[in-house]
């Protein structure tokens, strides 16, 4: 996933060849922010420079910008998608 989309924060609903990802990472976070995860897989992650907050708001600025580059402008039209995300 990070090599394809340069980055570690997965969409909750984000499958990856037929496997949830998403809910994955999700689980992921929560043990981290429970003292349940084990070091060494939270270091793996960290090494893969996993993002244990999900930023959902850089992630839709960065469609935002995609989108400007594209058409030239932010006024994106009412229900207009962004790499399956609702802009």
């Amino acid at each position: 996933f990070k090599t394809e989309k340069g980055h570690c924060d997965v969409r909750r609903n984000h499958t990856e060849q037929g496997r949830a990802l998403g809910n994955w990472v999700a689980t992921q976070r929560i043990e981290k922010r429970r003292g349940t995860l084990e070091q060494s897989r939270a270091g793996r992650l960290e090494q893969a420079d996993f993002q244990w907050k999900a930023s959902q708001w850089d992630a839709m600025f960065a469609l935002l910008l995609q989108f400007k580059t594209e058409k030239g402008h932010c006024n994106v039209p009412h229900r207009h998608t962004e790499q399956g995300r609702a802009l």
